[in-house]
């Protein structure tokens, strides 16, 4: 097949990522890619074996299947609906109902005019309950289990805690910043450190324990790396992870914001390094379930049967 997809921009995001990961599998199957941008810039932080080209020269070309992924962005519309693709798909990148609330009339006209699928699990499910829409049931979002991985420990005595460092909102850095000065505690962080790709597992490798406190997302990419690293997770109860995350199995978890139960679940773990190994073993095997090689093929099957 000819698969095209469609991005706004080339950032450092969680979309970019899982566009390029699903691309450098379908290639791996066999079918060609090419990813769409404004500039036509090259993807430059992550290994990309598609071609990259700009988006003014997209009417150049017919596909199989055109993917717009969106967070969400509608001014795009018309590009995928006048593109010459067989199977046209709008992909919900970090939408959360209660975060993006869609009205109406863009919801009916996405059931209209395009297949559509997203890159969580959970997003799908509201879709079925919530809209009428053309639903390729096989969400994105996934894991690259070859670039995250276990690596040991090495000279280390103590407990060391990590997290993203990310302070945007919905992200909710803010909490655990102020949660880390309120206990007197340290964390490393990689937010804004510019650590390449291939190094990430490196990072850590460096801690035993990973916060994270997202409100809200589509797929929460800090959690699942942190488990392919085979870490324990202290997590927020939040959509975007909630297809790996399960509260003492795979994270001990807590409700946003709560500096006081983030606290209590992250000094468990620091004091039972009996329960750490036990949440990074669970979490590690969750995680696998959600390697990109099956996330891209049971997309392939789905869409395949539209």
């Amino acid at each position: 097949m000819k698969i095209g997809f469609i991005i706004s921009g080339i950032g450092v995001y969680g979309s970019v990522r899982e566009v390029v990961e699903n691309s450098n599998e379908f290639i791996k199957a066999g079918h060609e890619v090419i990813i769409f941008n404004p500039e036509g810039n090259k993807i430059w932080w992550l290994d990309c074996k598609a071609e990259v080209n700009l988006l003014t020269e997209i009417n150049n070309y017919s596909f199989d299947v055109l993917i717009l992924v969106a967070t969400p962005n509608f001014e795009y519309y018309e590009i995928l609906k006048n593109s010459k693709a067989e199977k046209k798909v709008f992909c919900f990148m970090g939408f959360d109902p209660k975060f993006n609330p869609f009205d109406n009339k863009n919801l009916k006209r996405l059931a209209s005019e395009f297949l559509v699928t997203a890159d969580g699990q959970w997003q799908i499910e509201w879709l079925k309950q919530n809209t009428k829409c053309n639903i390729i049931d096989a969400p994105l979002g996934g894991i690259n289990i070859e670039m995250f991985k276990p690596i040991e420990n090495i000279n280390k005595v103590d407990v060391i805690i990590g997290w993203s460092g990310d302070h945007r909102k919905r992200k909710g850095g803010i909490f655990i910043y102020e949660m880390l000065n309120k206990y007197n505690l340290k964390a490393e962080t990689y937010f804004n450190k510019n650590i390449p790709q291939n190094k990430m597992s490196e990072w850590f490798a460096s801690i035993d324990i990973f916060i994270d406190n997202h409100y809200s997302g589509g797929w929460c990419n800090p959690v699942a790396e942190a488990m392919a690293c085979k870490k324990a997770v202290v997590c927020s109860y939040t959509n975007c992870s909630s297809m790996f995350a399960k509260n003492e199995e795979t994270a001990l978890m807590f409700e946003y914001g709560k500096i006081d139960q983030i606290y209590n679940q992250l000094h468990r773990l620091i004091n039972n390094a009996e329960l750490r190994e036990k949440i990074a073993e669970f979490g590690y095997n969750k995680i696998k379930e959600f390697n990109y090689k099956i996330i891209s093929n049971n997309f392939l099957n789905a869409i395949n049967t539209k």
